[in-house]
């Protein structure tokens, strides 16, 4: 990925913008699906073309442009946690897309500064990722 300004790195909901970041981060994972047994001669095989697990993390640190993301985190209502159309746009125009559900949230304000967030969304099942003028 080129060089990017982590503070135009946008979450959306429904094509509304609900935060701007100062700190972005994305984690993805996955599991191979161990396969190794006796015939392996002590190596490590794995199931070819498949996981067992696949899982995308957001991470945001920055200001709110409503209270979307805080009412959710202080709602006692889990489904309120849910999102199913949210987008995080990158600054040269890559997008992903899907279902999220927010799993932490904490929020900070210094004397004399603005208000801030952290946040992270796991994803809910696939989702869809857009290059940049694709």
């Amino acid at each position: 990925m080129p060089n990017q300004p982590g503070r135009k790195c946008l979450i959306k909901i429904a094509a509304t913008k609900i935060a701007g970041g100062r700190t972005v981060g994305l984690t993805w994972n996955g599991a191979a699906i161990d396969t190794t047994d006796e015939s392996s001669a002590q190596f490590q095989e794995f199931l070819a073309g498949e996981l067992a697990s696949d899982t995308l993390e957001l991470s945001f640190d920055g200001m709110e442009k409503d209270s979307v993301i805080r009412a959710a985190a202080l709602s006692t209502d889990a489904a309120a946690k849910h999102f199913d159309d949210l987008s995080f746009e990158f600054p040269n125009g890559d997008k992903i897309t899907g279902k999220f559900i927010l799993t932490s949230y904490s929020s900070t304000g210094e004397y004399q500064d603005a208000q801030k967030f952290t946040a992270s969304f796991v994803r809910n099942g696939a989702h869809t990722f857009t290059a940049a003028g694709a």
